[in-house]
């Protein structure tokens, strides 16, 4: 029924976890590679490249290494392009990386049917990242066969999945101890010690022998060059019987409280499971308009089908509110410390007034933005009706913003002011090629389509009819002066999810009424209706008058303080900034668009800046490391005998070696090493 992971993804978890973190030992290594971080659109892929490509240079075969790439690729009838790349696959160098990096696209198909992850690349692989997933690579395989010998790799649990846990796979094996690989700068963190826990529980109950000598449970993560590792004897037997009857769903033994004679055939569990969600299909819709409490169930149930929300913990939460007035409705978090998020599936949106402002304009607020954007969203509906009239099993439909899908990799982009269909085809954000008509984007990338596309325009014109009719006029009415307008500046680069994206957001009004972002611009635009007298919600923490000379050497003055993300100065030349952070005012960056960075004070002294009213301030410097005695994890102590920055120091160790061009963080870490 659900994987492992997505299991996880369903459970809510005691304060601290099932199994807290901190039981493990910890034990962090050093060696020479520096990793860089990485674009998060191939994230994805470089855990699954550096993993698989361990696993082959563990001594186990090609085809065993690459198992899940080589079953999805058979899925979607590309196994000879899969293995023609598996061929190039032959040790760690850039080729064998890029040949990895494009088959492991193919482990999406396996894991998931036939959807395809836009995480996982197809194009030309940045070298920079080539060269930071090799040394990921070679730090790993030499972890491996420190901790090895490695006994076991990509292996299920044949005989301990359960009736709600049905899937998952292992990473690696030694003699006694199961290994999890964690590719992520993020620390370790309950959900991956559930995992690894459900993965030995399901090791127990399957046909695996090996798992008889298990004792230990343990993470490696290369990025951060960290292991975390708990022997299984020091976990009490409380927390494998909660994970075993309450998480993975065995049934406990009539005959013995011991949870590895638990029975895995459990169909109560399954229904326990689904029973909340059949139950309790939250309908917003049954409540007389007003502010009403509901709980956190409640509002998950309400966005099962509407959002891709896990379920969500909000331990900050005093209450969750349901704001109802008419068709619309809104939901809104109450943290314990008094302030007000608008909520979006998981996400939190601040709001400036107390509820009853949101309340009274709901309705005025939905109306609006319907009056804006119906028109547009109808055309989407409407380009979608179509495309699925084409042939509806090769083509999505999908309505997101102001997307339309085709396909995972083919897309429509309607251009919300002009109509302007827009085919394009991508594999990430990053990568898109535009095409003039849907037919030429059909014939490079859905070659199979194109016949049926072709009679569909003879029998019927719809589509063509709806393209010709849509740059006829324009589709959003002018919104005035708001700052949603301003965010809608249309370009076909990498910006152009930035509105799509805010679109999304509005369009639940849309389809369901729902108001997901609050746009106060939308409001204001009509002073007539909006209700008056609305006072902010009492700010904690506010630096409201606070005084501070800025790094261009003018003082600035907090006039305003809406929350931690939203305050607005005023410098002593009279420009005020809005929408900067205290964090950027605490810092003394906020930058005053009237004076040039080349400017000096004399300068602006000449140009007529009141700069007798303040103080000339030099830029504050970091104290020098010159001097400093650290004693490094190789066990000797270095001085730093040059200091020329933060990141350009000469320290020399107690045995006379000289080591240029270090960092002042690696010094103080006692990461510099002893070589020549």
């Amino acid at each position: 029924m659900l994987s492992v992971t997505k299991r996880i993804e369903t459970v809510q978890q005691p304060k601290g976890g099932y199994l807290p973190t901190s039981l493990f030992s910890r034990y962090e290594y050093e060696d020479d590679y520096d990793i860089e971080d990485i674009l998060p659109a191939y994230k994805s892929a470089q855990g699954l490249v550096v993993d698989y490509m361990t696993r082959f240079l563990m001594g186990f075969s090609k085809e065993e290494a690459f198992r899940i790439s080589l079953s999805g690729a058979g899925k979607v009838h590309r196994l000879r392009e899969a293995e023609r790349l598996l061929r190039k696959i032959n040790t760690v160098d850039m080729e064998s990386v890029v040949a990895a990096y494009k088959l492991v696209k193919y482990d999406v198909y396996a894991r998931t049917g036939t959807e395809y992850n836009p995480e996982l690349v197809k194009g030309e692989i940045p070298e920079d990242i080539i060269w930071n997933t090799i040394k990921l690579i070679k730090r790993t395989c030499v972890f491996f066969k420190r901790s090895g010998p490695v006994i076991k790799i990509g292996f299920t649990f044949e005989g301990g999945y359960t009736s709600l846990v049905s899937s998952g796979d292992g990473d690696y094996l030694t003699k006694e101890t199961l290994w999890d690989l964690k590719v992520s700068k993020s620390q370790m963190n309950s959900q991956n010690t559930l995992q690894i826990l459900m993965y030995y529980i399901l090791g127990v109950h399957s046909v695996h022998k090996e798992f008889s000598r298990i004792k230990n449970i343990a993470i490696y993560n290369p990025i951060l060059n960290k292991a975390y590792i708990l022997n299984v004897e020091k976990i009490p037997d409380e927390i494998f019987q909660m994970v075993s009857y309450k998480v993975l769903g065995y049934s406990k033994s009539s005959y013995s409280n011991d949870w590895r004679k638990a029975d895995p055939k459990n169909f109560i569990a399954v229904l326990e499971f689904l029973e909340p969600m059949r139950r309790n299909r939250f309908d917003p819709d049954k409540y007389e308009d007003g502010v009403h409490d509901i709980s956190l169930t409640d509002y998950w149930s309400y966005n099962i089908g509407k959002t891709a929300m896990k379920y969500p913990k909000f331990d900050d939460a005093k209450s969750i509110k349901l704001l109802k007035k008419g068709k619309y409705k809104m939901f809104v978090l109450e943290e314990i410390d008094g302030k007000y998020k608008l909520l979006y599936g998981a996400r939190r949106h601040v709001l400036k007034y107390e509820l009853t402002y949101y309340y009274q304009n709901m309705e005025l607020y939905g109306e609006s933005i319907m009056q804006y954007f119906k028109k547009y969203w109808d055309f989407l509906y409407e380009v979608s009706e179509a495309v699925q009239e084409i042939d509806e099993k090769e083509f999505d439909g999908k309505v997101h913003g102001c997307i339309v899908d085709l396909d995972w990799y083919n897309h429509l982009y309607i251009n919300p002011y002009d109509g302007k269909i827009v085919p394009y085809f991508a594999e990430t954000m990053y990568e898109k090629h535009v095409y003039k008509n849907i037919r030429n984007l059909l014939k490079d990338h859905k070659p199979n389509t194109l016949l049926e596309y072709k009679r569909h325009l003879k029998t019927s014109n719809t589509l063509a009819d709806i393209e010709k009719r849509s740059q006829q006029r324009c589709l959003v009415d002018t919104l005035g002066n708001t700052s949603l307008e301003k965010d809608m500046e249309i370009e076909y680069g990498i910006d152009m999810y930035t509105i799509s994206k805010k679109l999304k957001q509005l369009q639940y009004i849309y389809d369901y009424c729902w108001i997901t972002r609050w746009y106060e611009g939308i409001v204001l635009a009509q002073p007539q209706l909006r209700v008056k007298n609305t006072k902010p919600i009492q700010n904690r923490g506010s630096i409201l008058g606070r005084t501070e000379i800025m790094e261009c050497g003018m003082r600035a003055t907090v006039i305003e303080d809406n929350g931690s993300d939203d305050i607005t100065v005023r410098f002593d030349d009279g420009m005020i900034v809005e929408h900067v952070t205290r964090g950027q005012f605490r810092k003394e960056i906020i930058k005053n668009p009237n004076i040039k960075k080349s400017r000096s004070i004399a300068i602006a002294a000449v140009e007529g800046y009141e700069w007798e009213k303040c103080e000339k301030v030099e830029k504050r410097k970091a104290p020098s490391y010159k001097g400093r005695v650290n004693l490094m994890k190789c066990g000797m102590e270095a001085e730093v005998i040059e200091d020329f920055g933060s990141n350009n120091i000469t320290v020399r160790f107690e045995d006379g070696l000289v080591k240029e061009h270090c960092t002042r963080a690696r010094f103080s870490a006692g990461k510099i090493s002893h070589d020549k």
